[in-house]
């Protein structure tokens, strides 16, 4: 199986249609609503992304929703329940939410942002614990299936060897959470 992450900005109809027919597995980071994805994604010239993306979005997660997921990443003053919401609106089945991680402090989550993500959390297990959301949290679930004791076993970092990843500069890099790293 091949797995592309991507921001979506450069994929086009000919791109999404064979992305879509030859089998990809495909995740874009999109941060949800348009006010705090275009705070934190933008293109050249400071130019805005969300409607590119959300665009794309709908688009995969209609056309392959079990091959198709979305990461959103949390930075600082981003309410958790708010991103997800506004992406599983989209139709996105499989959401991923990861905290920024950047050398400025003040684009780290908080801890007031630990507290609202925790309170998220549990009001999502409640609700699918009571069958009302059927968009899976990703990392949560992996995590469940992990403590209850499935799926467990030893992955070797893949950097290298089975990743590699083109920034937005056009330099390649062994895995994509070293891009942009000297």
């Amino acid at each position: 199986a091949f797995f592309l992450t991507t921001n979506g900005t450069l994929i086009n109809d000919e791109i999404g249609e064979w992305l879509i027919g030859s089998g990809w597995n495909v995740k874009i980071s999109f941060d949800g609503p348009q006010h705090i994805h275009d705070a934190w994604r933008v293109g050249p010239e400071d130019a805005k992304t969300h409607a590119k993306v959300k665009g794309m979005v709908e688009w995969f997660a209609r056309a392959m929703p079990e091959r198709f997921s979305v990461t959103g990443v949390l930075c600082r003053g981003s309410d958790p329940a708010e991103i997800f919401r506004a992406i599983a609106d989209t139709g996105v089945k499989k959401i991923e939410l990861v905290p920024a991680v950047h050398h400025d402090a003040s684009v780290v989550p908080s801890q007031d942002d630990v507290e609202k993500y925790r309170e998220f959390i549990a009001e999502y297990i409640d609700a699918y614990a009571e069958d009302k959301d059927t968009t899976l949290l990703v990392r949560l679930a992996s995590r469940v299936a992990r403590v209850l004791g499935f799926d467990n076993c030893r992955i070797h970092c893949g950097a290298g060897r089975s990743f590699v990843c083109v920034g937005p500069e056009g330099k390649i890099y062994p895995c994509f959470r070293f891009a942009g790293v000297s």
